[in-house]
């Protein structure tokens, strides 16, 4: 099978949406836990326990759909790092809004193609 079959059985510009979405999800995830990852060092052992603590519940915040061009991409569900559902999806939207801006979203067009061409057999 041709590799790029697969590319194009979608109209590009929504593969473009969903490339830009996904990138912007990754964005968003990336700095989250690059702290978390940063703080963890193993030869400084944090602070004990209480040994009679019990865990106190955490209230569950209000999911947040985060949307690009008037479409769902994600439903975000939980807090990260003391970030709510709707201040993640906000970030995320804000990224997103910034990479198009920026013009790193890349050209898009449709080609006419006859049925059953996947492009050159490569």
């Amino acid at each position: 099978m041709p590799r790029d079959l697969v590319s194009r059985s979608a109209p590009r510009n929504h593969a473009s949406a969903s490339a830009l979405a996904a990138l912007a999800l990754l964005l968003a995830w990336i700095p989250l836990h690059a702290g978390v990852l940063a703080q963890a060092d193993p030869a400084t052992p944090g602070p004990a326990p209480a040994p009679h603590t019990a865990a106190q519940p955490v209230p569950t915040p209000e999911p947040a759909v985060f949307i690009f061009e008037n479409r769902p991409i994600a439903t975000l569900r939980a807090t990260v790092l003391g970030r709510t559902p709707s201040q993640r999806a906000a970030a995320a939207a804000r990224r997103v809004d910034a990479l198009v801006k920026s013009g790193s979203a890349g050209a898009v067009a449709a080609e006419a193609a006859a049925e059953g061409d996947a492009g050159p057999d490569e």
